[in-house]
């Protein structure tokens, strides 16, 4: 009994001090991810984002299926299973990101970080006065793991149809969003993103009825 008292603390600590201390803006996040020496691993930069990881990993996978790239057959079945399994953690109340041994022990040269910090650092400039914390409740529990749940179904669509041309784009789309709120506690441009997946769902309903009729 004490030790579950213990944690209930801790959580409830945890919880209030999400709320009232401000998320770090995209500017400092990828501040955190360049303040790195020497060799890096996709493990080391995922524990330095910590509890924020979930919100990034969402919008690069979304980011590598909407870019160019994402047009080209089956290409965009790698970054959909990448955020499923990161929505799937997060739908399931994990505290941080976990990826596999063996993805989370590649090496990542530090130029390669310190180049794609630079190239991304203007449009995370432009976004953080656009990016703040609103409508929190879509970004703490238990509504982020019902908002995960839409993520990951999404992700799966995104898989699942990663042989047709340009078909992740809208599912990019829904990803990029959610990725983003929850990236900054932005409530609203999460909202955003679920009204997207609801537009997604749908048109997929209707294409599947009217192939059946």
């Amino acid at each position: 009994m004490a030790t579950a008292s213990v944690r209930h603390r801790r959580r409830v600590r945890l919880h209030l001090h999400r709320l009232t201390v401000p998320p770090p803006s995209l500017s400092a996040l990828l501040d955190r991810l360049a303040r790195g020496f020497g060799s890096e691993t996709v493990g080391s930069l995922l524990g330095r984002l910590g509890s924020r990881s979930f919100g990034p990993v969402l919008a690069l996978c979304a980011l590598f299926a909407i870019l160019p790239t994402g047009a080209i057959p089956g290409i965009s079945a790698v970054p959909g299973l990448v955020a499923l399994l990161a929505a799937g953690q997060l739908a399931l109340g994990r505290p941080c990101l976990a990826l596999p041994r063996r993805l989370s022990a590649i090496d990542v040269a530090p130029e390669t970080v310190a180049g794609l910090v630079r190239r991304v650092r203007p449009t995370a400039r432009f976004l953080d006065p656009v990016l703040k914390p609103r409508l929190l409740i879509l970004t703490e529990r238990p509504w982020s793991r019902l908002v995960a749940g839409v993520a990951a179904m999404t992700a799966v669509s995104m898989t699942a149809l990663a042989l047709v041309p340009f078909a992740a784009l809208p599912p990019g789309a829904v990803l990029l969003l959610i990725g983003l709120g929850l990236t900054t506690r932005d409530g609203v441009v999460v909202a955003a993103g679920l009204a997207t997946a609801i537009g997604w769902f749908a048109a997929l309903a209707g294409l599947a009825a009217a192939s059946v009729f």
